[in-house]
């Protein structure tokens, strides 16, 4: 059991994605419940920290605002996590729902984007998850574009076909800008 008042870990027996929605449901816009699936997933159990991690992303798509006192956190957690399964959870966040409003943090992110999609990992969701993001911080920050165009057309003859394809779309919208 975690060492809160929320038992989660006793409810994330699978990873199925009904469990994740019913839990993502019960956190619903509780940063108590939120705070705790957080820590529950950067804990050293690797399924039940898997699974929590899920949850992380389904809840901030319905209430992103419940993720953004937690940045700093992700941040530093990123460059930390081992498992791909949960650092995918967290890109995944930033990639569809939370983007940093500071601008120190935004400028970490790009640069854990910058790293992961440049060969820290092989992963393709792990690739395709930073990709989205830099994309999306074109919208906030339109000088990177270059930047973020140079990086893509670096990145896809090495990568995936899922990012290949991405690609494609992706640096289609940006010379448009």
């Amino acid at each position: 059991m975690t060492n809160n008042k929320f038992d989660f870990e006793a409810q994330l027996v699978d990873s199925s994605r009904y469990i994740v929605d019913l839990l993502a449901n019960d956190v619903g816009n509780d940063p108590e419940k939120y705070k705790a699936i957080i820590d529950l997933s950067f804990e050293e159990k690797v399924q039940v920290s898997r699974r929590a991690a899920k949850i992380i992303y389904v809840v901030a798509e319905k209430y992103p605002e419940l993720a953004k006192p937690h940045i700093p956190l992700f941040l530093k957690k990123l460059k930390e996590i081992k498992n791909e399964s949960i650092l995918g959870s967290i890109l995944k966040m930033f990639a569809e729902s939370v983007i940093p409003e500071k601008e120190e943090d935004l400028s970490k992110l790009l640069n854990i984007c910058f790293e992961f999609i440049s060969g820290r990992w092989e992963a393709a969701a792990i690739k395709v998850y930073c990709m989205d993001t830099l994309v999306r911080i074109c919208e906030i920050e339109p000088d990177l574009i270059n930047e973020v165009i140079s990086i893509i057309e670096d990145q896809a003859p090495k990568s995936s076909f899922a990012f290949q394809a991405r690609s494609k779309r992706y640096l289609k919208k940006l010379r448009k800008k």
